[in-house]
């Protein structure tokens, strides 16, 4: 196999592990639950927590890909992951398996953050939606798969082993060693400081999230912290507006377009994959295999999106493919939380894992394409910290809110209305709705492109 058509397949393997991680553990949250005795909030800390570290650390391995090129830090970052995975999968309590699960993501969060740049440097321009498809489609199947292991994980061994499946990733090392880039393209060293305060803010954002769980003393202190990191942010990045979160990127408008519709994509996602498992174990007596047998159909959706995807970004703008991701995703979630029925909580799980796979190939290569190479890195990463800031706070609010009468999928649904509104405003698609008046009218705009599809004062040829 040659290197153009080998760094794609590994580097989707390797994202895949690190989906897996979330997929195969959501499954088997209740049997966590059962053996800590734990209740919702608790549950919904142990996913909070990998978000958590997964988010504040993403934009670090970022910057470092800059500095020192990707080798090193994504090494690193695939040893730690598995490190994480061990500490949780032997955890004896819930304060271990937390701790376990913030190494896991502070490991994790080298994956989206340096993978995009090894792609870059090691397929051609010409190839680079084609090897960006093959990633996604690798890590579907990881992700369609991970259910199902988790699953079968529970019922034979117990929840431990559903935890430790990302440590197979160590096996990469090897591979990765050699595909990877090991120059760096930016001129300064990494912004200690700022990469503190960024971490401190985004802990404390979610400390506030996790009040209504863990007690109004909890938010409080989350709230001072969180006011505390943003003045001490501002005030640094009046002084340094080139560190760790440079000028450039977080003056630009297309950059929070991309990350918030990513945020409410992740939102989406990860509050409905913590909460229909939980829900159905309660609500149904589901086990931890009957859930993941019940949601492998729902998951494989998510290469098929990423099919659909390669696709759809010949015709249209890949914000534009996003845009309908986040609509799709939640469009299934409040479905799920419409009714107590368990296949349409089902049907409602696939939708969101469609939109998400339709959606974040689409905002990361917007992200990486529209950034130079000295900041493409840190673009990723900031990108990454705030897709996934969204995810830690729907797994808030599922923990917040618990699962009795179908609370927690309602504060899915929730996020899902907001994300609606989240949609890019200066796309094709959002044209097309707004001219239209309804989502069925705005598919049949661009299939059948006119006026109401082009820029303003702007005719399509």
């Amino acid at each position: 196999m040659t290197r153009e058509r080998l760094v794609p397949v590994v580097l989707g393997v390797l994202f895949g592990l690190t989906a897996l991680g979330s997929a195969s553990s959501a499954v088997v949250a209740p049997d966590i639950a059962t053996d800590l005795d734990l209740r919702t909030s608790g549950i919904a800390a142990v996913f909070v927590a990998f978000s958590i570290a997964f988010a504040a650390t993403t934009a670090v391995y970022g910057r470092l890909g800059d500095i020192h090129g990707e080798r090193r830090p994504l090494l690193a970052g695939v040893a730690i992951m598995a490190v994480g995975s061990v500490i949780s999968a032997a955890a004896p309590n819930l304060l271990v398996l937390v701790a376990g699960r913030i190494v896991q993501g502070a490991g994790a969060g080298a994956v989206p953050a340096l993978v995009p740049g090894v792609l870059r440097s090691g397929v051609p321009d010409d190839e680079q939606p084609a090897a960006l498809g093959v990633v996604a489609a690798t890590a579907g199947v990881f992700a369609a798969a991970g259910p199902l292991l988790g699953g079968l994980a529970g019922a034979a061994l117990g929840w431990r082993l559903a935890m430790v499946l990302p440590l197979a990733g160590v096996a990469l090392i090897p591979i990765l060693a050699r595909l990877a880039d090991d120059d760096g393209a930016a001129e300064r060293a990494l912004d200690r400081r700022g990469a503190v305060l960024v971490a401190s803010l985004v802990t404390a954002v979610v400390l506030v999230l996790q009040a209504p769980g863990l007690g109004v003393i909890v938010g409080l202190v989350g709230g001072v912290a969180a006011v505390g990191a943003a003045f001490a942010w501002w005030r640094h990045q009046r002084l340094d507006g080139d560190g760790f979160t440079p000028d450039v990127i977080v003056r630009a408008r297309s950059f929070w377009l991309n990350a918030t519709v990513g945020a409410a994509l992740s939102a989406v996602y990860l509050s409905i994959l913590l909460a229909v498992p939980v829900r159905l174990a309660a609500t149904e007596g589901w086990s931890a295999i009957q859930i993941g047998a019940a949601l492998v159909p729902a998951a494989a959706l998510g290469p098929v999106a990423s099919a659909v995807g390669r696709r759809v970004t010949t015709r249209v703008s890949s914000e534009t493919v996003a845009g309908l991701g986040v609509v799709v995703a939640g469009l299934g979630s409040i479905a799920a939380a419409a009714t107590d029925s368990p296949i349409v909580q089902v049907i409602g799980f696939g939708s969101a894992i469609f939109g998400f796979g339709l959606g974040q190939p689409a905002l990361i290569d917007r992200i990486a394409r529209s950034t130079d190479v000295a900041h493409r890195g840190v673009a990723v990463g900031l990108f990454n910290l705030v897709f996934f800031l969204g995810g830690a706070i729907g797994s808030a609010l599922v923990g917040s809110f618990g699962i009795d009468g179908g609370s927690a999928i309602a504060a899915a649904a929730a996020l899902s209305a907001g994300s609606l509104l989240a949609v890019p405003h200066d796309t094709p698609f959002s044209r097309c709705l707004h001219s239209t008046g309804t989502i069925a009218g705005a598919v049949h705009c661009l299939t059948n492109p006119g006026p109401a599809a082009a820029r303003p004062g702007t005719a399509r040829p």
